[in-house]
């Protein structure tokens, strides 16, 4: 008689030892030991299943999609123009480019998370978007002519406080 497939034989050894403790649970030496053990199953079961429903309805909720206001947008805006129109490099996965391409990368990025409501602030655009790539995990860097390079979320962190700096300086008096 031929020999059958090695891995037939290896499920088949499998789906037989898997039968057998199903058949066979663990032995318990006395009745109150197994109502326990299912007792103790029972309820790890009933908490998983309110982790899972407790993630949903956090996830799910209106309360957890940001929305951008319009305030933010603009800060959001006048960072990304500040960025194209630097001059400065910006590194991303291992490449530099032109701080334009930049601009248009970490636009795109900004417009998919508004689509999902994930972004709410400025603040939130750097963690989220212009820190580091979501493909390669690397973080992104710009560099502006001999200085040396910096992470991007430090340099749109200080042209983020600059920006506000400037808005909320007084006028100066008139004359």
């Amino acid at each position: 008689m031929p020999r059958q497939n090695v891995s037939t034989e290896s499920a088949s050894g499998y789906f037989y030892a898997f039968n057998r403790m199903a058949a066979n649970p663990r032995r318990f030496s006395d009745p109150a030991d197994q109502e326990n053990m299912a007792h103790r199953q029972s309820r790890r079961s009933l908490a998983a299943l309110h982790v899972v429903l407790f993630a949903t309805l956090v996830w799910t909720s209106p309360a957890n999609t940001a929305t951008l206001s319009a305030a933010s947008q603009a800060e959001i805006q006048a960072l990304l123009s500040r960025l194209g129109s630097s001059g400065c490099g910006f590194r991303r996965n291992g490449t530099w480019h032109p701080a334009d391409e930049a601009q248009v990368h970490l636009q795109r990025k900004l417009d998919y998370l508004v689509s999902k409501g994930a972004v709410a602030s400025a603040e939130q655009f750097i963690e989220r978007a212009a820190t580091k790539s979501s493909v390669s995990g690397q973080i992104y860097l710009v560099r502006c002519g001999i200085h040396p390079p910096l992470p991007s979320s430090e340099w749109l962190a200080q042209q983020l406080q600059g920006m506000r700096a400037t808005v909320r300086a007084p006028a100066p008096p008139l004359k």
